[in-house]
């Protein structure tokens, strides 16, 4: 397996995936699930979270939502990721050219792992943030 194919059907993957407005559709539904949480947390009012877990919020933001929001990440960047290149005629262009079957996939699968890894750092970042400006450091 040639390791520039791979890396140039990645870049090519991801080219593509940000061109579609599924991706900002992600990204809106990340920002939104993210986001939202903590205000509805920091307008409920004190009672609601104890002051000894405050700090500690940003924990609960990270992982508690990823449980039920990862999944529906990966489904949504890989659905059309093959299907789209047959139904447009471009799997057939690019398997003519002097890439094996395996490279590929595995272009196709680094893209969309990168794309994936992308959108999970921005959940973590946005969940720091916001439970920062809602509850202080």
């Amino acid at each position: 397996m040639n390791i520039r194919k791979m890396r140039t059907l990645a870049l090519y993957e991801l080219r593509r995936s940000v061109a579609r407005k599924k991706v900002l559709a992600l990204v809106i539904l990340t920002i939104l699930v993210d986001t939202l949480p903590y205000y509805f947390l920091s307008t409920a009012g004190s009672s609601s979270v104890p002051l000894a877990a405050r700090p500690y919020l940003w924990v609960v933001g990270v992982f508690l939502p990823q449980a039920f929001f990862l999944q529906f990440i990966a489904l949504f960047i890989s659905a059309g990721s093959m299907s789209e290149e047959y139904e447009q005629g471009t799997a057939e262009v690019l398997l003519s050219k002097p890439v094996g079957r395996d490279e590929y996939f595995f272009g196709k699968l680094i893209g969309g792992y990168t794309l994936l890894v992308l959108v999970v750092i921005l959940y973590a970042v946005l969940s720091v943030a916001s439970a920062s400006f809602s509850f202080g450091p």
